[in-house]
């Protein structure tokens, strides 16, 4: 279980999680939504067994050309006392860790298909909590 306080991210979520879209498709299932949940975690979670995207290939972009960097997933779910319009008991999601990241370690991010703030009505200092799968 990965339990912390939701916090603002750096604002570069939706951009990166659509950069990588295809990438998560293929090798997480799912096509999440743009952007990612930060949680601020007080223990670090010992992640094991990641699937690791590979890109190739370099992204050309107003900023200049950038090498893609590897990004570290763990599948995750999360419960709540609603559930989503297909009626399933969790909604599938993914613990991201990125190899080129400028948030610190105890920084958690959390893909998933939906926008999980604003289905289940979180906000910045809500606790919120997610299982490994």
């Amino acid at each position: 279980m990965i339990s912390g306080k939701i916090v603002s991210g750096l604002g570069k979520g939706a951009y990166f999680v659509k950069m990588y879209e295809k990438l998560f498709l293929d090798s997480l299932g799912f096509v999440p939504f743009h952007g990612t949940l930060n949680l601020e975690v007080k223990k670090i979670p010992e992640l094991k067994n990641p699937i690791t995207i590979m890109p190739s290939g370099v992204r050309i972009d107003a900023e200049g050309v950038k090498q893609l960097q590897p990004v570290h997933c763990y599948m995750a779910k999360f419960n709540g006392e609603q559930t989503d319009a297909l009626r399933r008991p969790f909604i599938q999601a993914a613990v991201v860790r990125p190899v080129a990241t400028r948030h610190p370690e105890n920084i958690i991010e959390i893909i998933a298909p939906i926008c999980i703030k604003d289905f289940y009505g979180l906000k910045d200092g809500d606790k919120f909590a997610c299982s490994l799968a």
